[in-house]
C-alpha cells in the first residue's frame, strides 16, 4: 500500500487531493488524517481544516457531486459531534450515496439522494461567440447564459410553453428558476471610481455585512432541494472577503450547481487551485491596463496590485489543465469611459490580457449617461419592439476602434459594432403572451436575506428566514405574478439584461415550433 504524507507547503492540497481522486474514508487520529483512495492508496496529512469542509471536499469530487437531499442532515450531524473516528463512504452509485460517521463512540448513517439527471450540463465556452439555430446574429450570447448551456435555458422555454398550451396559470407560476444570484459580502476591499457604491450618495447609508455561514448554506441547500441549477455569486460587495468562502465553494460543488463569480481578483493567487474545480465561469474586473492607472481606477494605494490580479488570473488558467473532469472558463472584464479613451493605449491592454491568458475580454463602455449601467455594445443590448426592429446603443469610434485593436490578442475581443441589417424578425412572445418580465421564470435574487424578483428589487417575494422553497411557493409570490400578468408588465427601461430577453424570447420561439400546436393569446384573460 503507497503512502504520501503532507508537509504542510500548501494548506489547500488535502482539499484538492480529495477533490481530484474518489475518496473511500478519512481516519482520524490526535494529530493526522489519512484519506484512503478507491485505488487502495493512502494519503495522510494534518487536517488543519474542519472535518465538515474536508467532507465537502469529498463530495466536490466529480464522481460524487450531485447531491439533492439528505446533505443539510448529514452536516447538521457532523457540527454537533465532539470526536470524529473516521468518515466513509459505503456506498456511491448514480441514484444516491450511503455517508457513514464514527464519532463519539457510535456508528451513523445518511442517504444522501444524488439524481444524476438533475445535475445541469456544463457551460460551453464556445456559445459565448455564437448559440447555434438563433435567427439572427446575437454578439457574445454566453455573457447571458453563464454559468449555464444555452440546452438547459431551452428546456426552461419548453416547460414555460407546456403551461401556456394547457393554460396552466398555477403550474406556470410554479416553475422553479433556474439560478439564484447571491451576494456573499456587502464589504469589498477595492473603491472603483465608477462603482454605484461610490457614485450612489445614499449607499454607505445602508447597513453592510458579510453573510454568515448557516444563512448562505441553508439557502443553497434548500435552493438545490428545490431544482435551482446555478448560482450567481455577485453582490455589492467583494464575495471572496467572506471567511466562509471555500466552503460555500465547495458545497455549491457539491450540490450540483453550476458556479458564476464576479471578483476582482484579490483572492485568485491564493485560491486558484479551488477555483479552477470549482466555478464554471469566472469574471475578473480589471479597470486599468497600468500599474497606475489600475491603482487609480480601483481606488488603491499599492502599485503592484495589478501584477497580482494578472498573476492571479493566470494561475487559475494553468491550474485548470490539471483538471481532467471540469473546465472553467476564465473572463476578464473592463469599464471604460470617455476620459480613457482619451488617455489609454491599446497596447497596455494587450499586455494586460496576454499576461492573464484569458478566454474572454469583455470591454464596456461607460458613457456619462450610463453612470449607473454599464452599457454593454459588443452584446448588442436591444429592446424588443413589435415590428421586430432593434435599438442600438450608441458608442464613439474611439471604443470601437479599441475593441478591434484587441481582438487579434485574445480568443473572444468581439470586433465592430453594427446594426443587424440582416435577420429573421421573431415574434415578440413574451409581450404577445403577457408573460410580463421573463426574468421571473428564470432567477431569483437574494439580497440582505430577503428574495426578490430581480436586482433592482422590483418585488420582494419574502424572508429567507422562512425558507427560500417556502418563499417560492408562497401565495405572496404568485400575486406578484398574477399581478404583473393583468398589469401587462414589460422589460423596465434601462434594463441590464435586455440581451437575455431577446435570446430567452428565441428559445420561446423554438419551443413553440417545436410544440406545433395552436394555443388562445388571451388565455390569461
Amino acid at each position: 500500500m503507497n503512502n504520501a504524507t503532507l508537509d504542510n507547503k500548501s494548506s489547500l492540497e488535502p482539499l484538492i487531493r480529495l477533490m481530484d481522486a474518489r475518496v473511500i474514508a478519512i481516519e482520524f487520529d490526535l494529530v493526522l488524517a489519512t484519506a484512503l483512495f478507491e485505488d487502495l492508496t493512502e494519503y495522510q496529512f494534518r487536517p488543519i481544516w474542519p472535518p465538515s469542509l474536508l467532507l465537502l471536499a469529498v463530495l466536490a469530487n466529480n464522481e460524487t457531486r450531485g447531491i439533492r437531499h439528505g446533505l443539510s442532515e448529514a452536516l447538521e450531524y457532523l457540527k454537533s459531534c465532539t470526536k470524529i473516528r473516521r468518515i466513509s463512504i459505503q456506498r456511491n452509485t448514480k441514484e444516491f450515496i450511503v455517508l457513514q460517521f464514527d464519532a463519539d463512540g457510535q456508528v451513523a448513517s445518511f442517504h444522501l439522494l444524488r439524481p444524476l439527471s438533475q445535475i445541469p450540463s456544463p457551460y460551453e465556452l464556445s456559445e459565448f461567440t455564437s448559440i447555434e439555430n438563433l435567427p439572427f446574429r446575437v454578439r457574445s450570447p454566453g455573457r447571458a447564459l453563464a454559468p449555464l448551456s444555452a440546452l438547459t435555458f431551452k428546456q426552461q422555454a419548453r416547460k414555460i410553453v407546456d403551461c401556456l398550451l394547457k393554460g396552466d396559470r398555477q403550474a406556470l407560476f410554479s416553475i422553479v428558476p433556474m439560478m439564484v444570484v447571491l451576494g456573499l459580502s456587502d464589504n469589498c476591499n477595492h473603491a472603483c471610481t465608477f462603482c454605484f457604491r461610490h457614485t450612489n450618495p445614499d449607499y454607505h447609508r445602508a447597513p453592510h455585512s458579510i453573510y454568515d455561514e448557516s444563512s448562505l448554506t441553508s439557502i443553497l441547500l434548500s435552493a438545490s432541494k428545490l431544482g435551482v441549477q446555478a448560482v450567481r455569486f455577485s453582490g455589492e460587495g467583494e464575495d471572496t472577503l467572506n471567511p466562509n468562502y471555500l466552503k460555500i465553494l465547495l458545497l455549491s460543488r457539491a450540490i450540483g450547481l453550476n458556479v458564476l463569480q464576479i471578483t476582482n481578483g484579490t483572492r485568485n493567487l491564493e485560491l486558484a487551485p479551488i477555483i479552477a474545480r470549482t466555478v464554471d465561469f469566472l469574471r475578473v474586473s480589471i479597470n486599468g491596463w497600468t500599474p497606475t492607472n489600475y491603482a487609480s481606477k480601483h481606488g488603491l494605494d499599492s502599485y503592484d496590485a495589478l501584477n497580482k490580479t494578472i498573476s492571479g488570473v493566470r494561475r487559475i488558467v494553468d491550474e485548470r489543465t490539471k483538471v481532467s473532469s471540469h473546465r472553467i472558463a476564465v473572463c476578464i472584464s473592463s469599464v471604460i469611459g470617455q476620459k480613457d479613451l482619451e488617455s489609454f493605449r491599446p497596447m497596455d491592454l494587450k499586455e494586460v490580457i496576454k499576461g492573464c491568458a484569458a478566454d474572454i475580454a469583455l470591454l464596456k463602455y461607460d458613457g456619462e449617461c450610463s453612470r449607473y449601467l454599464n452599457i454593454q455594445p459588443n452584446i448588442q443590448p436591444w429592446r424588443m419592439h413589435t415590428d421586430g426592429q432593434h435599438v442600438i446603443s450608441e458608442v464613439p469610434e474611439g471604443f470601437i476602434s479599441l475593441r478591434t485593436a484587441c481582438a487579434a490578442i485574445c480568443p473572444e475581443v468581439v470586433s465592430e459594432t453594427k446594426s443587424h441589417n440582416n435577420y429573421e424578425p421573431v415574434r415578440n412572445w413574451i409581450e404577445e403572451l403577457r408573460l410580463g418580465c421573463i426574468l421571473r421564470y428564470v432567477r431569483a435574487e437574494v439580497e440582505r436575506g430577503f428574495l426578490y424578483s430581480c436586482s433592482v428589487r422590483h418585488d420582494c417575494y419574502g424572508a429567507l428566514s422562512d425558507g427560500f422553497s417556502e418563499v417560492w411557493d408562497s401565495t405572496a409570490r404568485k400575486s406578484f405574478l398574477a399581478d404583473d400578468l393583468r398589469r401587462h408588465l414589460l422589460i423596465c427601461e434601462g434594463c441590464g439584461w435586455r440581451d437575455f430577453f431577446s435570446l430567452f424570447n428565441c428559445f420561446i420561439d423554438e419551443a413553440i415550433r417545436e410544440a406545433n400546436a395552436p394555443f388562445d393569446m388571451n388565455m390569461w384573460g
